[in-house]
């Protein structure tokens, strides 16, 4: 599945901003609880100094329980002996107010208070502290988020502004055909690499619209040119076939010959239509038909069925109109038909169906499956003995994609069945 360049390159800008903040918003959580945890820890320090400083010159022993009954985060404990330096840790302990269990930061220091080893234990609130960290880290991921999306929506709006021309551009190539007259127009761009894209556009337009003419010419001229000398050709071999005095070898070969020539002149119109048909020069439209026409085709084919033994069912059959070119659609009917005719075998059968906008014609032949990727490929034959130009599918192949009907091929083992679709 194809991707728009505008989609394919926000999608990575958001991939990457997503990633950015999968893995920073839990690092600056990480960072801010260490600082928070730091600070808390620099807070207890301090109240050790200050008990230090100003309470422990006239503190006694007898001052213990009062001091612990009236300072709640600030307690003086027995010595376990284990702790020779200040040492942190963390606690929880009961809020009685509302009945949680508070995050505290607590700090255990040895003392000597009138030569007697005690412990200063303090402690810190981290809830109160921690609230803040979150809100921080909040704040944070939203500014993230925020940049993220006004980038994304920036970026956006930017890179469709500066690809405007190149989709002004697209546009305006898309709609040019190399057969009509008009040149597309393209836009002007200040962007460097628009502006060479422009100019190598119109260089290349120009250059192939050159070569179309060119080849259009030659084709015309050279399918006109061999006309003439075919058809003087064959005038002088058809009187030359109609002298007596010719021996039966003689007349065997210029038969052959004839037949030669007859296949060529074929040949040179198929070509010739071919051409016509990829420069487009068949161009009045009409409303057609389809019955009556096929009816036409069916009448002028029916001798040539009953000199091969070949039955022609006429199947369901409605009226179905189609806007073409009224020569378009007799060369596509007849080369179908002509094509069922010439591949099928002496009493084989031959089926044509017309209703609910689609037209099948089906005839028994050889019991193999045709080769389905080349069997519209000009000059394909099933078998280097068959007769024919090869380029009787290929015309009508070109028809159908012309007006945009849908052409298919089946064999079901004693049918080749040939679908259009209008």
């Amino acid at each position: 599945m194809r991707k728009q360049l505008l989609h394919t390159t926000l999608r990575k800008y958001l991939v990457f901003s997503l990633l950015v903040l999968m893995v920073t918003a839990p690092v600056f959580y990480v960072f801010t609880e260490h600082w928070h945890r730091a600070e808390a820890e620099e807070a207890l320090l301090l109240r050790l100094h200050e008990f230090e400083r100003y309470t422990l010159p006239g503190f006694q022993i007898s001052d213990i329980e009062k001091w612990n009954e009236w300072n709640r985060d600030q307690q003086i404990l027995p010595d376990t002996g284990s702790i020779t330096k200040p040492w942190f840790s963390n606690a929880s302990h009961l809020n009685i107010m509302d009945g949680d269990q508070e995050p505290y930061r607590e700090l255990y220091a040895p003392l000597q208070i009138n030569g007697t080893r005690k412990l200063f234990y303090a402690r810190e609130n981290l809830l109160d502290n921690m609230d803040m960290v979150y809100n921080i880290v909040s704040l944070y991921v939203s500014i993230l988020i925020l940049l993220i999306v006004g980038m994304m929506i920036l970026s956006g709006r930017v890179t469709r502004k500066l690809w405007k021309p190149y989709y002004a551009m697209l546009s305006a190539l898309e709609g040019f055909k190399v057969d009509k007259p008009e040149m597309p127009d393209l836009p002007e761009s200040d962007i460097d690499e628009f502006h060479r894209l422009k100019e190598v556009s119109e260089k290349l337009i120009e250059r192939n619209v050159t070569i179309y003419r060119d080849q259009k010419e030659f084709v015309e001229n050279a399918a006109h040119e061999l006309q003439t000398p075919l058809a003087v050709l064959q005038g002088r071999l058809d009187n030359l076939i109609q002298d007596e005095k010719l021996t039966q070898e003689q007349l065997a070969e210029l038969s052959k010959l004839s037949e030669t020539i007859y296949r060529l002149h074929y040949l040179n119109k198929n070509l010739l239509l071919l051409s016509r048909l990829e420069y487009d020069q068949y161009q009045d439209t009409g409303s057609h038909n389809l019955a009556v026409l096929l009816e036409k085709q069916l009448d002028f084919l029916e001798e040539l069925a009953r000199e091969k033994n070949i039955t022609i069912e006429k199947q369901e059959w409605e009226s179905i109109s189609v806007q073409a070119n009224q020569v378009l659609l007799e060369v596509l009917l007849r080369n179908l038909l002509s094509n069922a005719l010439k591949h099928n075998a002496s009493g084989g059968i031959i089926r044509v169906q017309l209703q609910h906008q689609r037209l099948l014609v089906q005839n028994t032949g050889p019991l193999t499956e045709l080769d389905k990727g080349r069997l519209f490929n000009r000059f394909f034959r099933a078998n280097d003995q068959e007769q024919g130009s090869g380029l009787g599918l290929a015309i009508v192949k070109k028809i159908t994609d012309r007006y945009g009907w849908i052409i298919t091929y089946h064999f079901d083992g004693a049918y080749h069945s040939f679908t259009i679709s209008f």
